[in-house]
């Protein structure tokens, strides 16, 4: 039942602790950015939003609502910059030495290489995207690591940003 009282966790996009949110809580959240002509329909909307969606896509849903500049999706196939992974060890000079270190600071690039949901197909809208993150061995060579990332931390790039791939096409 909805207004069981029960939590929903929510798993910061950018630091790794969780924060609950009681059902009511979200509801209000919600409710408060969408638009409908009676109370009811906008109860039956946050409703569905928070039985059907993965807290991912909740998540993703919500962070869209409040969001102040313009979202640009990635895309499968699409180069992208996204925050550089935890527990993974690399060196910054060897990447930066290959080409493989954008200018952001705490960033790497990879490519999108799916939808990280269940379905089938993918989704132009996924909240989290499968993306190959490039990386490098201990001889220096290039690799690429399936990471799991939150849609709304990638930055699209194009292959010409990558200095690695200058004069490789």
């Amino acid at each position: 039942m909805l207004y069981s009282g029960s939590l929903l966790k929510f798993k910061s996009m950018s630091e790794p602790k969780s924060t609950s949110i009681s059902n009511p809580t979200l509801i209000k959240l919600i409710k408060q950015h969408i638009k409908c002509k009676t109370a009811s329909n906008a109860d039956i909307i946050a409703e569905t939003i928070i039985d059907e969606f993965s807290m991912a896509t909740t998540n993703f849903i919500l962070d869209m609502c409040v969001r102040e500049n313009t979202f640009t999706p990635v895309e499968v196939g699409s180069y992208c910059m996204c925050p550089a992974p935890r527990f993974i060890d690399y060196d910054e000079d060897v990447l930066s030495d290959l080409g493989l270190l954008p200018q952001k600071s705490g960033y790497v690039y990879g490519i999108v290489t799916g939808d990280a949901s269940w379905k089938s197909t993918n989704f132009k809208y996924a909240a989290e995207l499968k993306v190959e993150i490039f990386l490098h061995t201990e001889d220096k060579k290039m690799i690429r690591s399936e990471k799991t990332i939150p849609h709304l931390e990638l930055i699209p790039v194009s292959k010409n940003q990558i200095r690695f791939f200058h004069g490789k096409d």
